[in-house]
């Protein structure tokens, strides 16, 4: 009798000690997805916040890299002067905010 009592007990600490194993990498796996999550909904919000910021006369840059200054904003187009008499129509998520090292003015080597 005390034979099958001990073997009991013997089982249920085997099976305390799976989960115990198991444990550390559910935490580990549950923190790799809520970073994840995290990053993801905190640029979702800068992408919004940047589409919301858009005006015209503003220099943006495409995602295929063409820089030009918003002439024209609709719901989801925005018309960019590209060069003098040159516009183009992009879809507002296609824009990216203008590297600052754009933004500087050019400097003459001599």
């Amino acid at each position: 009798m005390l034979d099958v009592i001990l073997l009991q007990a013997k089982g249920s600490a085997d099976g305390g000690s799976m989960m115990s194993m198991w444990l550390p990498l559910i935490l580990i796996f549950g923190i790799f997805i809520w970073m994840s999550w995290s990053s993801q909904r905190k640029e979702k919000k800068r992408q919004a916040n940047f589409y919301d910021s858009l005006s015209v006369g503003s220099k943006v840059m495409t995602k295929s890299g063409m820089v030009g200054k918003i002439k024209d904003i609709k719901a989801d187009t925005v018309e960019l002067e590209i060069a003098d008499g040159v516009k183009v129509t992009v879809i507002k998520q296609g824009l990216e905010a203008v590297p600052a090292n754009l933004n500087q003015p050019k400097t003459s080597g001599k």
